[in-house]
């Protein structure tokens, strides 16, 4: 009989160590992903960010479907600007060269 209780007794000692050991790993885990969150706050706007501080708005989804929409609006602004510059650019060759087609010749030296 003693020698199953000390046989339970190291299961349980196992089991404890196992335990504290995740204990571990699971507040590790939680300081890192708070420390992503602050990062990945710190990519918010200033107004986005005082709503999270004064707790208006703590649904991580939300915040990251801000993001998302605030980097699509931002790549929709560069597109409509590329868009802009190459009009302005054709403007600009339509008004020196006139609308009639042109022969473009190029010389291109290749150094092996």
């Amino acid at each position: 009989r003693d020698t199953v209780l000390k046989d339970i007794r190291q299961e349980f000692d196992t089991i404890e160590d196992a335990l504290l050991q995740n204990d571990a790993k699971i507040d590790s885990t939680r300081k890192r992903m708070k420390s992503l969150q602050s990062q990945f706050g710190n990519l918010l706007p200033a107004e986005i960010r005082k709503q999270i501080v004064d707790g208006e708005d703590l649904n991580n989804g939300v915040i990251y479907e801000k993001v998302v929409e605030r980097q699509g609006v931002i790549v929709n602004r560069i597109n409509d600007l590329q868009n802009n510059i190459a009009q302005l650019n054709r403007w600009e060759a339509e008004e020196h060269f006139g609308l009639k087609l042109h022969k473009v010749e190029f010389n291109i030296r290749v150094d092996s």
